[in-house]
């Protein structure tokens, strides 16, 4: 029911097994390989995918699941998307019709435009409710009684089918245990094997024959030629061996950008100073998690005093004593703008233009900036003749609906 109870993966997954069981019966196939887009229902780093993925393993009783999901951008080489423009000339010219409600339902029912609009109608309105779920009912009870079927129980008996979310998960100690054992998780893919251990209550027997049971593993992560670090290596070579995701490209794209300390620590109430780059004079936040000591407090006058810094490096070599205690982010050049950190810390730090760094020559704040963002940060009079403008962030939100019906009342 998308207006009172929206799409969820475990409805999903009963689905899908309604329909391979219809597809194969009497005899699923005892390899399943999913490959879906990266929609909340499918996205195999949450929680309620990976249980409900579970659920269908067991259902299904397969030997292995495999779940993909496609990277970002990367639909178009999914071919359940690349049929929809097939499936949608075979609709041309088709129309649904749905059974109509009573004539007052009915006008409540065409007041309303979008499914929130129909569930506050539906709020004030209990007929309305009670008639659109009328509608479905025969539909809800086949998918409760498909999903009261699944076993997921067998793996956890604490298990509820609102437990979700990874925080409740994490604390299934049993479910934990056999995701380890039994699953291997990635960004793109959940996948799950029988186990042959004898003492193993979730596992039925495996429905393969042996030797092609043995020789099955789950598919490995891309892993960079020795000898051409721009191609991958063939799947044969790594396939059945232990590999980790160091080469998934994202994840080292997002390497190459991540600070060196937690992101935790880039906040605005963990600024203990700044430092000013001796190259292009821009001052620079530094970060530390509590407030130093007068033996540390001495050590950092001394850097100050005596050291030089500049955008995009570490305040001090990696060997001394306070290298891991104040921070200051090194994924940055000279050509970066004034951290927000900076204007936001209450350190009293001078204002300069967020561009450049200068403090001279600062304009006023334009009233159709104020007015509209409740952040607005300096700029100099030199950076707006080099084409720059104010930065703003955070847009005030006005409730345009409250003015346009007092204006309409007041008229």
């Amino acid at each position: 029911d998308t207006l009172f109870q929206p799409s969820t993966a475990i409805r999903h997954s009963t689905e899908f097994y309604n329909a391979i069981q219809s597809y194969y019966e009497p005899n699923i196939p005892p390899i399943l390989c999913l490959y879906t887009d990266g929609g909340p229902d499918y996205r195999t780093t949450f929680g309620s995918v990976q249980i409900s993925l579970l659920c269908l393993f067991l259902r299904g009783n397969f030997d292995i699941l495999i779940a993909l999901q496609t990277a970002p951008y990367h639909s178009w080489a999914n071919p359940a998307e690349r049929i929809m423009s097939i499936i949608n000339l075979g609709l041309q010219g088709v129309a649904i019709m749905r059974d109509e409600m009573s004539s007052y339902l009915e006008k409540i029912f065409e007041k309303a435009d979008t499914l929130e609009q129909i569930r506050e109608a539906a709020k004030k309105n209990q007929d309305l409710k009670t008639e659109l779920e009328n509608c479905i009912c025969n539909v809800q009870q086949l998918l409760c009684a498909r999903t009261e079927r699944l076993i997921i129980l067998s793996i956890d008996k604490t298990l509820k089918i609102s437990d979700t979310t990874m925080d409740i998960l994490s604390k299934k100690t049993n479910l934990q245990e056999f995701m380890r054992t039994h699953c291997q998780i990635r960004h793109y893919s959940f996948q799950i094997k029988k186990c042959e251990n004898a003492d193993c209550n979730v596992c039925d027997t495996i429905r393969l024959p042996q030797d092609i049971f043995n020789g099955i593993s789950f598919l490995p992560d891309p892993v960079l030629a020795q000898l051409d670090n721009d191609r991958y290596t063939d799947f044969k070579s790594i396939y059945g061996t232990e590999t980790t995701e160091q080469y998934h490209p994202t994840l080292i794209a997002a390497m190459l950008n991540s600070e060196r300390a937690p992101s935790t620590i880039f906040v605005n109430t963990k600024v203990h100073n700044i430092i000013q780059c001796f190259q292009c004079g821009k001052f620079r936040c530094l970060y530390s998690k509590k407030a130093l000591t007068n033996t540390q407090q001495s050590i950092f006058k001394c850097i100050v005093d005596d050291w030089d810094y500049s955008c995009g490096s570490s305040l001090v070599p990696e060997s001394h004593e306070l290298y891991n205690v104040l921070f200051v982010r090194e994924k940055i050049s000279c050509e970066s703008p004034i951290e927000l950190s900076y204007y936001s810390s209450r350190k009293n730090n001078p204002l300069v233009c967020y561009w450049c760094g200068c403090d001279q020559e600062l304009l006023e704040f334009p009233t159709y900036m104020t007015s509209k963002y409740k952040f607005v940060f300096p700029l100099c009079s030199i950076c707006q003749s080099k084409g720059k403008d104010f930065f703003a962030r955070i847009e005030i939100k006005t409730n345009t609906k409250g003015q346009k019906r007092k204006r309409n009342t007041n008229s």
